[in-house]
C-alpha cells in the first residue's frame, strides 16, 4: 500500500507513485474517518513496510523501514482527532 496523504512525498495524481488499486489518497481517508464517526465507530488498521532507499544509489536497504508515509498518515489521522490525544510516535 502506499499512502498519499500530505507530508508523505507521494503525489496522488501520479498513476505510477500512486497507482489506484493500492494507493490510499487523502480524500479516500477523509472519506473513510468521516464514514467511521457517522456511524459512531473506530478504525483500526495496519501499515505497510515499504522499504527504505539508499540515498547515493536508489537501491533498496534490505530490513530498513521508510516510516515517511506511514508518519504522514498518522499525523494527519491526528489532525482530524482534534481535541483527543493523539501523538504519533
Amino acid at each position: 500500500a502506499v499512502y498519499a496523504v500530505p507530508g508523505s512525498g507521494v503525489d496522488a495524481s501520479d498513476a505510477q507513485a500512486c497507482p489506484p488499486d493500492t494507493c490510499l489518497t487523502a480524500a479516500r481517508w477523509d472519506e473513510l474517518h468521516a464514514f467511521a464517526t457517522a456511524t459512531g465507530t473506530g478504525l483500526v488498521f495496519g501499515l505497510s513496510y515499504p522499504e527504505a532507499t539508499d540515498a547515493d544509489t536508489g537501491a533498496p536497504v534490505p530490513g530498513a523501514w521508510n516510516g515517511t508515509q506511514a508518519r504522514a498518515l498518522l499525523e494527519r489521522q491526528c489532525e482530524m482527532e482534534r481535541g483527543r490525544d493523539c501523538a504519533p510516535g
